[in-house]
């Protein structure tokens, strides 16, 4: 089909097929000669050259392509017009981009075609010169449909590779936003100058929507007593500084928990902020591991109050703050009068429960 397509665009019919073939065991004097010609050419041009030495250095043979370019010459003066030829065309075309050959370099080997072939007709005795122009203008037409079609096997080539890889970055995309969307954490990425949310991940819809007021996800939702230091610490990224700070959020069923927000600045080579990225991760559980562990190195079990560690460390450091000074403080004791009376007959429950109730009245 696309045979049809340049031979009709091209004017390019069985007489001018004709007018070459007619000349063609003259055209084709000296076609090893030009073949030889046409790399040493190719030789003489350090693009093409490291090419070649390329192909060489794969096993390839000048004098194999030497005889493959002989082959297309007389296979080019025998002014084939049919599909089968074009197919051909194409497939030569094809191989070019997987060697990837330019497009310039396509069109400079042709040109030497056209240069060798032009001049054996303008000057050969052997070809009448009213038969010249016809000649020459017949083999201009099929140099043009030859890179045309060669041009076309190259640029589906191109197109198929690129479509490939497109369909790679696809996949990858699909496999990365399955991941994303399986892990708990929420990741983002803001244009600071733009105010633009480049990237935010699915799991956004687990922990709070999307807030209007960009580029900071999830402020709407910050408890007011932490809004302010979030925002600060915005302040401090814009500014190129890494931040890393924990705030609480309210959740969508309602709960307060607490997330660690960390906002991590990208620098250009000027050191201007061009993006910042950032993470959010529930760490509702770690801090409350947190807190009881705290409480148990503070506190009482039974009474929830201070234990005796936090009592002399306190004792500590007020007797050293009033050293030397003219200050007081008080010091008060309480006891539970009877209270072995109470174990004693009442049982160890009953006295637990009497402390526990006074260390929440206290």
């Amino acid at each position: 089909m696309l045979a049809q397509v340049f031979n009709h665009f091209l004017n390019l019919t069985e007489r001018e097929a004709a007018t070459v073939r007619g000349f063609s065991g003259v055209l084709a004097e000296g076609g090893e000669e030009f073949a030889r010609a046409f790399y040493a050419y190719l030789n003489r041009h350090p693009a093409t050259a490291a090419l070649l030495e390329r192909y060489q250095a794969v096993g390839g043979a000048i004098d194999d392509l030497v005889g493959k370019q002989l082959d297309h010459f007389e296979r080019f003066l025998n002014a084939e017009l049919g599909e089968a030829y074009a197919t051909e065309l194409i497939r030569v075309g094809e191989v070019h981009f997987e060697w990837r050959v330019e497009p310039p370099w396509i069109v400079g080997g042709y040109w030497l075609y056209s240069e060798h072939l032009t001049a054996r007709a303008r000057r050969d005795p052997r070809i009448p010169h009213d038969r010249r122009a016809p000649l020459i203008g017949a083999i201009e037409r099929l140099i043009l449909r030859d890179i045309g079609l060669m041009l076309e096997g190259y640029w589906q080539a191109a197109l198929a590779e690129q479509e490939a890889h497109l369909e790679r970055i696809e996949a990858l995309q699909e496999h990365l936003s399955a991941i994303l969307s399986n892990i708990p954490q929420l990741l983002w990425s803001v244009d600071p100058e733009q105010n633009e949310l480049l990237y935010i991940s699915p799991s956004h819809r687990v922990i709070c929507e999307i807030d209007a007021e960009l580029p900071i996800p999830c402020l709407n939702w910050t408890v007011p007593e932490d809004r302010e230091r979030v925002v600060e610490a915005w302040r401090r990224a814009v500014g190129g500084m890494p931040v890393s700070l924990e705030s609480r959020i309210h959740a969508p069923d309602g709960d307060a928990r607490w997330f660690r927000r960390q906002f991590r600045p990208s620098l250009s080579e000027q050191g201007r902020v061009q993006r910042i990225d950032g993470i959010m991760e529930d760490i509702s559980e770690e801090v409350k591991t947190r807190i009881e562990l705290e409480a148990l190195a503070t506190t009482d079990a039974l009474t929830g109050l201070y234990n005796r560690s936090v009592w002399y460390t306190r004792l500590e450091a007020m007797t050293s703050r009033a050293a030397g000074r003219i200050e007081h403080f008080p010091v008060m004791i309480l006891d539970l009068n009877e209270f072995k009376r109470i174990n004693d007959v009442l049982g160890h429950p009953v006295g637990d429960a009497l402390l526990a109730k006074l260390g929440a009245r206290l």
